[in-house]
């Protein structure tokens, strides 16, 4: 017979990958967020403008902030089914731990290797997701620099702001 502490301390194994997926989880929802509040205030900033130029430039900067937007959304829902994945997991260990279901071994090891590839997966489109963090700040630095050149010249019309490769 089997000890109630040995059958929970199994199926709580993977609680160690369920708390690591609820943290990136968190720093991503958090990185959507910004792009979110980033985005609304371009938005508002392309309503007000005057300039096509500086328009252009704000327009792009959306479309990177869109897709960023898009790869965090995959990666967090890439993430959250990894949770699901490891919970079912755990559920599966302890079904088998108290012989209510027969041996499910192979589900349970399959639902544990999908949540970790799954996991990998959401942190892939975390990264891509960085790497257009910097093309959306080097936009963004190119528009602060184009707005300074107006300022000090407030009468001519400064040329049009170049896209990055």
């Amino acid at each position: 017979m089997l000890l109630s502490s040995q059958i929970i301390y199994d199926a709580l194994s993977p609680a160690v990958a369920i708390s690591g997926s609820g943290l990136i989880a968190l720093g991503m929802h958090n990185r959507l967020s910004n792009v979110v509040t980033r985005l609304r205030g371009l938005n508002q900033d392309y309503r007000v403008r005057q300039n096509t130029a500086s328009k252009e430039n704000l327009k792009n900067q959306q479309q990177l902030l869109l897709m960023r937007g898009r790869l965090l959304r995959n990666g967090l829902f890439f993430t959250y089914l990894s949770v699901v994945c490891m919970v079912l997991t755990a559920i599966g260990i302890a079904l088998e731990k108290l012989a209510v279901v027969p041996a499910t071994w192979g589900l349970t090891l399959w639902l544990f290797l999908g949540g970790l590839c799954l996991i990998v997966l959401g942190l892939c489109f975390e990264c891509s997701e960085v790497l257009l963090l910097l093309r959306a700040l080097k936009l963004d630095i190119l528009e602060t620099d184009f707005i300074s050149r107006i300022d000090t010249q407030p009468n001519s019309e400064a040329p049009p702001v170049q896209r990055p490769e």
